[in-house]
Formats: structure tokens, sequence, C-alpha cells
């Protein structure tokens, strides 16, 4: 089987600055000693103000766990334009006061649907249009990935990837987008043609009833699968291709004209190790398909130096500009930050988890846009 597509020109509206407006915002849980008319200090909001007056995708996404049992769990979201410093917040989803506290895993699911999954807890289908549960279920793994999907039928999916706590992904469920019907648990080194490395998952960028996974071993930086015909396509292989990369999470999507594949990892060959965004942007599958060098942030947009060392969690495409990366930026311990990362190593900090609260963690991100696939 082998995957051709032409190179399709999709002109894609380049979004304008939202101006503020924070009528209508409200927090679901309101922080002790705080008036809600007035807006509450740095460190002790739930939520970045809101800064958007409407809300229009794409969005980036970040699922946020609340460990300090204030604010609860939430979605943030980012409306995004095709400038490096383009974005504003949106008002944030907590599934109308339903969002389970710890959803770590975020994805979404075209053309309003945003999905999260929380360790032995539950998966949460939210209607972004109206912070509304369309449905749930019940989940036993610790989520790592949630992705768009459709069946051999075509009926609209979505993938949540799961393991043992700090294993490698042992099983991928498939949730109706609508909530109908069971759910389908497929394993891998079993059901599916993956072994027991795979460590990331995401939507393919190709074909909408395949997924995208990274074997973090070196097996292949990204091979995609159909799990429901049990076939695994490894052209374009994505092989790591060089020396010493180690690749942990991976994300995909399609932005109308380039087919973009993200990973974070680290350079385990360098000491100390170094740590970067590694991104692919290809019109089809013919060319060198080895991972690249890095990408991490050494400068602000100003060129004056950045002023951390990360190290990167998780990455995904900027779904407007071919030249930038969004990631989560550790550092200093445990502190996490969402960064927007130029090619050039120039960064802007979109939110610093602090700043916002200390007991709220940003674990992963995710795209919402209207659609993934060509």
């Amino acid at each position: 089987m082998r995957h051709r597509y032409a190179l399709t020109v999709v002109a894609l509206a380049l979004l304008a600055g939202c101006p503020p407006d924070l009528d209508g915002w409200t927090v679901a849980r309101t922080i002790p000693g705080t008036d809600g008319s007035v807006p509450p200090p740095p460190g002790t909001r739930c939520a970045p103000e809101v800064t958007c007056g409407s809300c229009p995708l794409p969005w980036l996404l970040a699922s946020v766990e609340d460990l300090g049992g204030e604010c609860g769990g939430q979605v943030w979201r980012w409306s995004l334009s095709g400038r490096d410093d383009g974005y504003c917040a949106c008002t944030p989803l907590d599934a109308d006061g339903r969002m389970p506290d710890l959803p770590f895993a975020v994805g979404f699911v075209p053309p309003q649907t945003v999905v999260v999954a929380a360790e032995s807890d539950r998966v949460v289908a939210i209607d972004a249009l109206t912070d509304t549960v369309q449905w749930e279920q019940s989940y036993s793994w610790q989520p790592v990935d949630v992705f768009a999907i459709d069946d051999d039928t075509g009926r609209p999916m979505v993938g949540v990837a799961g393991r043992m706590r700090g294993g490698t992904i042992r099983s991928i469920t498939f949730y109706d987008a609508a909530g109908a019907g069971a759910p389908i648990e497929r394993f891998v080194n079993g059901d599916l043609p993956l072994g027991l490395s795979v460590s990331s998952v995401s939507q393919s960028s190709f074909d909408r009833r395949w997924f995208r996974a990274l074997d973090e071993m070196g097996s292949y930086a990204a091979a995609d699968v159909n799990p429901w015909t049990n076939e695994r396509y490894m052209d374009p292989y994505h092989t790591t291709g060089r020396d010493g990369f180690y690749l942990h999470t991976i994300h995909s999507s399609y932005d109308g004209t380039w087919h973009r594949t993200v990973w974070a990892g680290e350079r385990s060959d360098l000491d100390p190790r170094t740590y970067g965004v590694y991104r692919i942007a290809r019109s089809d599958d013919v060319g060198d398909n080895r991972v690249p060098l890095s990408e991490r942030c050494e400068e602000n947009l100003d060129g004056s130096d950045y002023d951390v060392d990360c190290v990167y969690l998780h990455a995904v495409a900027d779904p407007l500009l071919n030249t930038s990366s969004i990631a989560i930026c550790e550092h200093s311990g445990s502190e996490r930050r969402i960064v927007r990362l130029h090619l050039t190593g120039g960064c802007l900090t979109m939110a610093e988890q602090s700043a916002i609260h200390a007991g709220l963690r940003i674990s992963r991100l995710g795209l919402a846009q209207a659609t993934f696939w060509p």
C-alpha cells in the first residue's frame, strides 16, 4: 500500500487579532478570598486571563490537572493567528463542572468535540461550543494520547492510548465520537502490529482510518497503522537515521498544504543531554524522511537570551505557521510553561503555570482545527 497525495493548495484564512473582551467569563471554582468581579492577582487565578472576543479555530489546547483541589481539571484554549505573537486566550473548558480533576491527555474530533482522558477515571467528550458533556466512559489505564480517527466504514471515532503507570503503551481504546455503542479495545503486540516500546500515538495526517505511532527505542520514529485491517505502513517511515536521537512524543496534523509531524525528545549522545523539538513538513511521502536536527528556545523574539533551559515534554505543529511549533517546556525542576518556538530558535512564552496558579499542572497539548486530513 502506498499513499500519494498531490500537493493541494488550500488557502488558510489568517485569523485577525482577537480584541480583549472579558464579558461573560466565569471560573468554575472561585479561589477563596477573591472577589469574582475583580481580577485575582497573579498566581491565584485558575486559568489565563481571557483576551478573545470570540474564539475562532484553530485552537491550541492544553490539558491542565488540578493538584491542589481549588480549580478543578480544565482544558485551556488559545485561538491562533498566523503570526508568532498572534494568539488570544479563550474561555477555558471544564465540562460544566464535570471535568476530571486530573485530565492528562486531550484531543479533538472535528467539528467541535474536545476529548480528555484521566488515569483510572474517565474519558469525557465535551461539546466545545457549549462546554457540556456529550458522553463519558470509565477508563482504567494511564492515558498517554487522544486522537481522531475513522473506523473502516467512515464513522468518526476517537482513540485513547493507555499504559500502565510509567510504562509504554499497551492498549488503544476506540470510542464512537457521538458516544454510540461499546468501546473497542486493541492491544499492542497482539491485536495491533506494534511492539512493546511504543511511547506515543497521534492521528495520521495521510488517512483518517489510520493512526501514527512512535517507537521510542528507535525501530521507527513514525509508522502509520490501520487498526481495522492490522496493516502497518512505514513509508514515510520517518526513521531516526541519526545516532543518539531519543524521541518521546509524536503529534501529526495536516494544515491544508503540508503534512506535519512533530516530536519532543533529546540527544542522548551528548553530555550533557540536550532537549529539543523535531519536526518535518512534507507535501507528500517523497524525499528525505530522516528526523531533522532539533529546535529549542535560545532567545526571545526580540533577540534577548531566553531565560530558562527547557526539557520539552510534548509538542504540536503550529497549524498556521510552517516555521513554528508549540511545546510544553519544563524547567527549574517541575515548573512548566507553553512556548511557541520558531525554527530560528526564537521563543514566545504563551503561559507559565505558576504565574496562573501554583496548584495546576500543564500535562499535554492538542490542536483543534477543521480537519486533520486532506
